[in-house]
C-alpha cells in the first residue's frame, strides 16, 4: 500500500482483530516449536495451516476497510499484518524453503535469507488476549454454522435474512 514503510515508526494497534491475530501467531509459534522439537511434523504443519486459514479467511477479510481508512487505523493494521507475515515466513521456512525465502526477502529487503534469521519466540499471551481468542473462536464457529445452515436451505450468502437467532 502506497506510503507504508515497514521500517518507519511503528503504531501499536489495540484493535481486537490485531490483538487476536498476534495472540494466534504466538500460539502457532509455540505449537510449531513444540511439535518440531518432538519431531511431530504433521502437527506442526497442521498448526501452520490453521493459522494461515484464520489469517486469510478471518483477519484479512474483516480488516479490509481498516487497510484503506487512513491515519493510525491503517498504520496499526498494516504494521500488524507486516509483523505477522515476517514471523510467518520464519515459521514456514523448514516446510517451504524457497517460498519462505522469496516472501521474506521481499518483506525485509535488507535480509539476506530467511534461513539466516533467528527462529521466532512465542510472546506471552495476556489473560485478556486469551479471553479474546476464546470469544473469537466462538464467533468463528457461529459464522461457520450460519454459513452451513444457509447452504443447507439453499440461501446464498449475499441474500439478506429476515432474522437470525443464536
Amino acid at each position: 500500500i502506497e506510503g507504508f514503510d515497514p521500517r518507519g515508526p511503528r503504531v501499536d494497534s489495540t484493535d481486537p482483530l490485531d490483538r487476536w491475530i498476534r495472540a494466534e501467531l504466538a500460539r502457532m509459534v509455540d505449537s510449531v516449536t513444540k511439535s518440531m522439537d518432538d519431531y511431530v511434523l504433521f502437527e506442526a504443519s497442521k498448526a501452520i495451516t490453521e493459522f494461515v486459514d484464520g489469517l486469510s479467511n478471518w483477519y484479512l477479510r474483516r480488516s479490509r476497510s481498516r487497510f484503506w481508512a487512513g491515519g493510525d487505523v491503517t498504520s496499526g493494521a498494516l504494521s500488524t499484518l507486516y509483523d505477522v507475515l515476517v514471523e510467518l515466513t520464519k515459521v514456514i521456512a523448514p516446510f517451504v524453503p524457497f517460498l519462505a525465502d522469496a516472501l521474506h526477502t521481499r518483506l525485509v529487503p535488507d535480509a539476506k535469507s530467511v534461513h539466516l534469521a533467528d527462529w521466532p519466540e512465542a510472546s506471552p499471551i495476556s489473560a485478556n488476549d486469551a479471553e479474546l481468542q476464546q470469544k473469537m473462536a466462538l464467533v468463528r464457529e457461529l459464522a461457520s454454522l450460519g454459513l452451513g445452515a444457509r447452504a443447507y436451505v439453499g440461501v446464498r450468502v449475499r441474500q439478506p435474512l429476515r432474522a437470525a437467532e443464536v
